[in-house]
Formats: structure tokens, C-alpha cells, sequence
């Protein structure tokens, strides 16, 4: 199993996204985002050959990587994620995708078992 290990504090209530963190959302998604233009390859690089692999992505924010691993060939992803409202965002991007999202902090997060 292949983890990857992002973090991104939100101090978030139980409610929408803010303002703040629309615009964040939004920015983040751009091509040349720092998130894809530095964090992605450095990502790819570190965790090599992910192909009919299972991923565990903690702090995985709105799944966009997840989402993007997937569509290359990993055979599971899953994603551990503190923010509910950023997990309620994740399990809408990965609809349809062999993945499933946890709303859960890293630290409290316990692999089955049968995973490991």
C-alpha cells in the first residue's frame, strides 16, 4: 500500500465553505497551481509505480489528486480527510470511482486490518 501524506489546516465549523476557502478551491485548481506545478511531480516521483495499487491519501482535501491517480491506474484510493465539509467535496469528485473518503483526522485514522 502506498500512503501519501499531505497537510492543509482548516479551521473550519460545521458549514458551507467560506469565502476564503471557495477562492482557495478554486486557485488550487488551476494548472499552474503550486499544488500541481510542485507538489504533484515531487508526489509522482516519491511514490513511483502506483498502478493496480491501493492508495491511502491522508489530508487528501477535495480528492483531486485521488481522482487523478485513479483515472492512471490505481486500483483503490482511499482518503482520510479532517474538514467534513471538504470530505462532503471529496466523496462528490470521487462518485463513480473505486475510492471512498473518510472524515477523520489523520492522527485518529486506523487502517483495517485487512488492508494492511
Amino acid at each position: 500500500m502506498h500512503i501519501i501524506r499531505r497537510c492543509f489546516v482548516w479551521n473550519l465549523e460545521e458549514r458551507a465553505l467560506t469565502t476564503k476557502q471557495f477562492f482557495y478551491l478554486k486557485r488550487r485548481s488551476r494548472q499552474d497551481s503550486p499544488n500541481n506545478a510542485i507538489e504533484a511531480p515531487i508526489i509522482y516521483e516519491l511514490i513511483g509505480d502506483f498502478h493496480d495499487k491501493n492508495i491511502l491519501d491522508l489530508g487528501c482535501g477535495d480528492v483531486s489528486f485521488g481522482k487523478e491517480i485513479l483515472n492512471q491506474g490505481a486500483r483503490h484510493h482511499t482518503g482520510v480527510e479532517g474538514s467534513k465539509q471538504m470530505a462532503v467535496n471529496a466523496e462528490t469528485n470521487l462518485f463513480g470511482k473505486n475510492g471512498t473518503i473518510h472524515n477523520d483526522t489523520m492522527e485518529s485514522y486506523t487502517l483495517p486490518n485487512e488492508q494492511i
